[in-house]
């Protein structure tokens, strides 16, 4: 989605679109499909440019770090930017710290699918559970324990772990 600066009034713009997810490019290992992405954006004037503040609501699959299987979620995501025009090259420009969050438009328009995608792949979350009370895959035959109850022995210690089971026996004896 691109807004063009000059179609931003000086009492702001309310844009309300829903983006491609094909479009987006997102690819994430926690990530299974991507549904659904809506975008409200209020865009408003300021001396040194533009702010851009919203939400994005998404609707997505992402993989269970317990058992898994994928499981659909909702999210909303708040966004945030200041953009500000930039005419000369910024790489021989130090950069103040207030200004990292800042994008310099070089052109007259806005490209908001970058800043959609950034904020997309910043939401997803680094652990993810199908359910807080998730109880994974056996470690042993790999079944999903959520869906049946497997037949392994669970005191049974795989041979490579032997030495270390022994020194934590002579731990529990100090």
């Amino acid at each position: 989605m691109k807004i063009k600066i000059s179609d931003i009034p000086d009492e702001g713009l309310d844009i309300e679109f829903k983006e491609n997810p094909s479009e987006l490019n997102l690819e994430h290992v926690q990530l299974q499909k991507l549904e659904e992405v809506k975008v409200n954006v209020r865009f408003k004037k300021e001396d040194f440019g533009f702010l851009a503040f919203g939400e994005i609501n998404v609707k997505w699959d992402l993989i269970c770090n317990r058992c898994l299987t994928f499981f659909p979620q909702k999210a909303k995501i708040e966004f945030n930017r200041e953009y500000r025009l930039k005419d000369e090259e910024i790489a021989g420009d130090e950069i103040e710290e207030e200004e990292l969050s800042t994008v310099f438009i070089k052109n007259e328009e806005i490209n908001l699918e970058k800043d959609i995608r950034e904020d997309l792949l910043l939401a997803i979350p680094i652990q993810t559970l199908c359910k807080t009370e998730c109880k994974g895959i056996c470690s042993h035959c790999g079944e999903n324990l959520n869906i049946k109850k497997c037949n392994c022995i669970k005191g049974e210690i795989d041979s490579r772990w032997e030495a270390l089971a022994e020194i934590k026996k002579k731990f529990k004896k100090i």
